[in-house]
């Protein structure tokens, strides 16, 4: 990362680095509100600084970037996501063009949005339906037998064993 003070297309004009070159294009550098009293590592290296790789673990992912872990547990579920994105935007749908939508206000826009949504996913359902579903109907069900003629009671019947002798004398039971 480099200092954003520094360089042909800094965006910073900072007072530790006050020999500087003009922007092109009369583009304008912010100033430092507070700049540092003294100047840091990222202040006083010339090209760029650099990070250790286990520097901003909070951010850090389990499996590396790009390794065959990551490609292995990532690349299925985001060509996944990014083919039913293009399919949102692209197709019948055309969610990227606002120009379709005539809604005014948020509320109008998120409903339009949702019943895109519920059409892609309709559509999507179909075309799976078309490619895999042959027409044969289910197998009806195997009927099931009870195992008995009884009544079954609302409530299942605790265990009586191990069951203090108080305890079966409030439930009425006999003390043995």
């Amino acid at each position: 990362m480099r200092c954003p003070a520094s360089g042909p297309s800094r965006t910073l004009e900072c007072p530790l680095k006050p020999a500087q070159k003009p922007l092109k294009n009369g583009a304008v550098a912010l100033p430092v509100l507070h700049p540092p009293k003294a100047p840091g590592p990222c202040c006083t290296n010339s090209t760029s600084v650099q990070f250790h790789v286990n520097d901003g673990g909070k951010y850090e992912q389990h499996h590396r970037y790009n390794s065959p872990e990551w490609q292995r547990i990532h690349s299925y579920g985001r060509q996944v996501i990014e083919s039913f994105n293009y399919s949102l935007k692209h197709a019948d749908n055309g969610l990227a063009d606002s120009t379709s939508r005539r809604k005014r206000g948020e509320a109008g826009q998120t409903f339009l949005v949702l019943l895109g949504v519920i059409a892609t996913n309709a559509a999507r359902i179909l075309d799976w339906e078309q490619q895999y579903f042959d027409g044969t109907p289910a197998p009806d069900a195997l009927s099931r037998h009870a195992r008995s003629t009884r009544p079954v009671s609302a409530r299942p019947r605790p265990s009586r064993k191990g069951m203090s002798a108080s305890r079966k004398a409030q439930l009425g039971l006999s003390v043995a």
